[in-house]
């Protein structure tokens, strides 16, 4: 619904947003995967420790495939793609809105268990959640100059 105030023509979009059902697929076929694949290697009962590393290392990997795909230009799934839509037309950096962006999916969350659950409880959402929502912004931000330099590599 963004894309008509931009400057580019819906019809410049169109690919990317075909493109975005077998990325979904794919990348929702990793998350499985790499999911079974951690619920295999771990033991059942894991530190609180090694969780906040499985959660800081997942939130770098993440912000800097997000990075990437900006970068590069590529189709991306739909809540990024959103972002790199929106971002130009209120004139903030990719990553400044991803961080509010993430800020409100997990502001909902919050509500929709607390409204769910009659109020007495949160389910789904606790501080690795936060963590990965106040943070992943903030590393694209970094790592967007990095994966930047990168860029003239990907025309050859």
């Amino acid at each position: 619904m963004f894309i008509p105030i931009g400057k580019d023509p819906l019809k410049k979009h169109a690919v990317n947003l075909l493109m975005q059902i077998p990325v979904c697929l794919i990348f929702s076929g990793m998350i499985d995967m790499a999911t079974n694949l951690l619920r295999v290697s771990l033991p059942e009962e894991i530190s609180y420790i090694l969780s906040w590393i499985l959660v800081v290392s997942g939130t770098v990997l993440l912000a800097l495939a997000v990075s990437m795909s900006v970068t590069s230009n590529v189709a991306m799934v739909p809540g990024e793609y959103f972002i790199k839509i929106f971002h130009p037309l209120v004139n903030r950096t990719f990553s400044f809105v991803k961080t509010f962006f993430d800020i409100f999916l997990v502001s909902s969350a919050v509500i929709l268990s607390l409204f769910l659950t009659g109020f007495t409880q949160i389910e789904a959402v606790r501080e690795g959640t936060l963590f990965a929502a106040l943070c992943t912004g903030p590393i694209v931000h970094f790592f967007i100059p990095l994966t930047a330099k990168l860029k003239p590599l990907l025309r050859k």
